[in-house]
């Protein structure tokens, strides 16, 4: 079968999840969509798509590396007017696929005449690094998947486009799963790895407008001042990226919540909607205060 937008969609449409299944919300786990639903899936689609692929080894590590988190405490709960957001879209996803090695054919085999001096290799003030799967077909079912999910939701049909983002999401964690067998990746703590660096280099190279960064997210103020030179090097990169601006900024350590021009929404609480924002701040730095008092209170009576 020939992989295209109308086959994919056929047989994701084909597979037995339901929606109510990949939506997933209770408490009986076994009706969540889980690794051995994900492996399934993956299978169905290189049969249908690649039949005889072949299975290399590859003894990649799992990786602990998570995503990056930026914020000085100086800036904690501090309200920042008219800040901007740059959202990274299927950030690991994108990373996963530019920092794919492409060349090799074979695992014992890779034919360096092309590139000796590895300068056509992606984002070299990021990573030299790449990527090898153990099945050599996959980058290119993953690929497809990444770039093709916006025709594929032409067909309205959401069973299909909420199993599409899981498989993209889903694969981070499987190659990083000891337990996980069928696909396997060379060094997958690097797609993390590259992901810190990127937040890192806006964190560096832009200062006095970075106000905060969390896995996929950048927070900057006066935004217009450095838009020109922030917008190169997200074109060199290549990345998928969403820019929005917001009226008011409050991060918190771990938490943040934004202020629109309509309402207060908490993001880190549940999408919880507020409509008292200096209310809300002294009833949680109370709270907060009261919790320190009731802990030195207990260890007082700890010493006596």
């Amino acid at each position: 079968m020939e992989l295209t937008v109308e086959n994919v969609y056929e047989v994701l449409d084909s597979t037995e999840h339901t929606l109510e299944k990949l939506l997933y919300q209770g408490g009986d786990r076994t009706k969540k969509f889980s690794l051995k639903d994900y492996d399934t899936t993956i299978r169905l689609l290189l049969d249908s798509f690649f039949g005889e692929y072949k299975i290399r080894g590859i003894n990649g590590e799992p990786s602990m590396i998570g995503g990056k988190y930026i914020l000085d405490k100086l800036y904690e709960e501090k309200v920042f007017k008219n800040v901007t957001e740059l959202s990274f879209i299927h950030f690991y996803p994108n990373l996963a696929v530019k920092l794919t090695d492409n060349t090799w054919d074979d695992i014992s085999f890779r034919n360096d005449d092309i590139d000796p001096y590895g300068e056509e290799n992606w984002g070299d003030d990021i990573s030299k690094d790449k990527l090898i799967w153990s099945i050599k077909e996959f980058p290119i079912l993953y690929e497809f998947l990444l770039k093709n999910r916006k025709e594929i939701k032409k067909y309205n049909n959401e069973k299909v486009d909420v199993l599409i983002k899981i498989l993209l999401n889903f694969t981070y964690g499987a190659i990083n799963n000891r337990y996980y067998q069928f696909i396997k990746c060379s060094n997958p703590g690097i797609i993390a790895s590259k992901g810190r660096d990127i937040l890192d280099y806006f964190a560096k190279n832009f200062p006095e407008h970075f106000i905060h960064a969390d896995c996929d997210e950048i927070w900057f103020s006066a935004y217009d001042e450095i838009k020109e030179d922030v917008e190169n090097k997200l074109l060199e990169l290549g990345l998928e990226y969403r820019i929005e601006d917001h009226l008011y900024f409050v991060p918190f350590k771990f938490k943040r919540f934004i202020v629109s021009d309509h309402e207060i929404r908490v993001r880190g609480f549940g999408g919880k909607i507020i409509d008292n924002l200096r209310k809300y701040l002294e009833n949680r730095r109370r709270t907060i205060d009261e919790n320190r008092k009731r802990m030195e209170d207990r260890r007082q009576i700890t010493i006596f």
